[in-house]
């Protein structure tokens, strides 16, 4: 509701925008991210997702949460790019077109998972999806166990919501001219093929109780043999994943825990069924930054996100004042610091309101951002292509 809300407020300006960026408060963009995100933009695409890397991979609960987005983005969202099929939505480090969040007046989305609730959304009404693995962004993940239940209870609970409330018109929908076929077949799949292998296991011991020794081996075996599959299927993710995702903890033990992090979601599940009451909670985010030898933090990307959002033309800056500006809003990102350089740069050069600065030695236009809980108003139509 506060993302509503909050696009609400923007649109209330009557301005038109490109895109809106998605982002939790405490992600942080590599300095190629924006750049990355409008070739994306450029081709066309309706919603582009990024590359979502891990600020806190200290432990093996971190570590095995940031496989599962590498599982959900590397192994699923790009190979159905490849071959133009709708993706899945995880979390935030995506943009969608100005013009959809205009026909939308707002963002429609408020369920525990607001995030698959539009990527069902996308699927049913056609809207093109693209996977961008060179538009990096850093997200933190939990590391605590207990935590990653609450978490994950929450996402299984909001996926069988969303597909309640979808999969029906989803299914009406399907034509086999229709050029988006193979998205709405795959989404009326879902997770079907899981959950039936787990009610195949489940009458499988039921089948083997003739005796307690029969039915403990008959476990075992079960067992052993979905943990080797887990462990194989842990190591293509971070072979697939070894040159990108900045994972810190042994990689063979990670290979050894993931499967038991993944077997977790079965008790996931059974919350998920049992909790009527199942609903938001806060999961509290500590690591809120990284250290400079592990990320660049790229002051261009700074000044330019405030440039966008108040005009202010580049020839008129120095080197040292932009330093001032982009060390300014590193240490505190708010409208109150904008309010203050706002004040300080047009009383000094004596700027009459909003301008917006041009270049014409780029193609390139910048898109626009959104944030969660601290919206970056985006860049109004201008006649040539903004570069900072």
């Amino acid at each position: 509701f506060a993302l509503d809300d909050a696009i609400k407020e923007i649109l209330k300006s009557n301005k038109k925008y490109d895109a809106y960026f998605i982002f939790d408060a405490d992600n942080i963009l590599d300095k190629n991210y924006i750049k990355e995100m409008t070739k994306s933009f450029d081709e066309g695409y309706d919603i582009g997702i990024g590359y979502r890397n891990t600020k806190n991979s200290k432990n093996l609960v971190s570590a095995a949460s940031a496989l599962t987005f590498s599982m959900i983005n590397t192994i699923g969202n790009k190979r159905k790019s490849k071959y133009t099929n709708n993706l899945i939505i995880s979390g935030t480090g995506y943009y969608i077109k100005g013009t959809i969040i205009e026909s939308w007046k707002g963002f429609p989305f408020n369920s525990l998972t607001e995030d698959y609730e539009l990527s069902l959304y996308s699927i049913l009404n056609n809207l093109t999806t693209t996977y961008n693995d060179s538009a990096i962004y850093y997200d933190e993940q939990p590391e605590i166990f207990d935590v990653t239940i609450t978490q994950r209870s929450r996402w299984v609970k909001g996926y069988f919501d969303a597909r309640r409330n979808y999969i029906h018109k989803i299914r009406k929908s399907i034509s086999k001219k229709d050029k988006n076929y193979a998205s709405k077949i795959t989404a009326l799949i879902g997770v079907n093929p899981l959950i039936t292998l787990i009610i195949g296991i489940l009458l499988l011991l039921i089948d083997s109780i003739t005796s307690f020794k029969n039915f403990i081996i008959s476990l075992l075996i079960i067992f052993i043999l979905i943990y080797i599959t887990l462990m194989i299927f842990t190591y293509i993710i971070i072979k697939k994943e070894e040159n990108k995702l900045d994972i810190k903890v042994s990689k063979i033990l990670l290979i050894f825990y993931n499967p038991f992090y993944l077997l977790s979601y079965i008790y996931c599940l059974y919350i998920a069924i049992t909790k009527k009451d199942l609903g938001w909670q806060e999961i509290k985010h500590t690591n809120n930054t990284i250290k400079r030898k592990d990320i660049y933090f790229s002051k261009k990307l700074y000044y330019n996100l405030f440039i966008i959002e108040r005009g202010m033309y580049m020839k008129y800056l120095t080197k040292e004042e932009l330093d001032h500006i982009a060390t300014s809003l590193i240490e505190n990102p708010s409208y109150e610091t904008i309010k203050k350089l706002d004040i300080e740069f047009e009383s000094k050069y004596n700027i009459g309101g909003p301008v917006v600065s041009a270049s014409t030695s780029s193609n390139v236009k910048p898109i626009p951002s959104a944030v969660n809980e601290q919206v970056v108003s985006p860049l109004p139509p201008v006649s040539e292509p903004m570069v900072a």
